[in-house]
């Protein structure tokens, strides 16, 4: 197989694999690797060095300074590769990091629009991040809302879900779990009633949840 000069010092002839442990070997010498096995890239001419290392227990007779039995309770194989190359694969070994995983559930943010002084004619609007929606009917339906407010640019459809009485008020739902500014909104044109007005309130604040990067680095 051929070593990737860009990573590699000339003349190296020694390359170095790994797979999953009890993968069944590559043929020797691989002329094509297949999952999952990796290419490490070249050794230098250090290439693979094993020791190995045992610890014993030994038992003597009474009144003898000499071993009647040693038996072996632990044995160590320590293999040691230096590699030459500094390609991901390499890294790969030193520096795992995981895949970032969301950790808690997120939250959807959660609006109420309320209109009182119970109006009998007339119209409101709402603002989100600088944008109105167009003129909404003091007794428009759910419906018409979420429309009105999928039309503002911040917005878009499918990001809201509106939902109550023609009239209000409306529980307006922020589809995705994070935090937004709050809606404000404008009831002069509303008629009739006791001093209408619109107001609107935030009954659960949105967030998004944790992202956790593990890293571990191994020696």
């Amino acid at each position: 197989m051929a070593v990737d000069t860009d990573y590699a010092l000339a003349m190296s002839d020694g390359i170095a694999y790994e797979a999953v442990y009890g993968t069944g070997a590559p043929v020797d010498p691989p002329t094509a690797l297949s999952s999952p096995w990796v290419d490490l890239g070249a050794m230098s001419t250090d290439g693979l060095s094993e020791a190995a290392g045992e610890t014993r227990t030994s038992f003597k007779r009474w009144g003898s300074i000499v071993d009647f039995k040693s038996v072996i309770t632990d044995q160590q194989k320590t293999f040691d590769v230096t590699f030459i190359e500094s390609n991901p694969n390499v890294l790969g070994l030193f520096y795992k990091v995981t895949t970032p995983t969301p950790t808690g559930a997120g939250t959807s943010e959660v609006q109420t629009v309320t209109i009182s002084g119970a109006p009998t004619g007339g119209d409101f609007v709402l603002v989100f991040g600088g944008d109105a929606t167009t003129d909404l009917a003091f007794n428009a339906t759910a419906s018409a809302v979420q429309s009105a407010l999928e039309a503002l640019p911040g917005i878009g459809a499918g990001n809201v879900a509106v939902a109550g009485s023609a009239g209000g008020p409306y529980t307006v739902t922020f589809v995705d779990a994070v935090n937004v500014a709050a809606l404000t909104a404008s009831g002069a044109s509303l008629t009739g009633g006791s001093s209408p007005s619109v107001t609107i309130a935030t009954a659960t604040q949105g967030g998004t949840a944790s992202l956790v990067r593990a890293v571990k680095i191994t020696v």
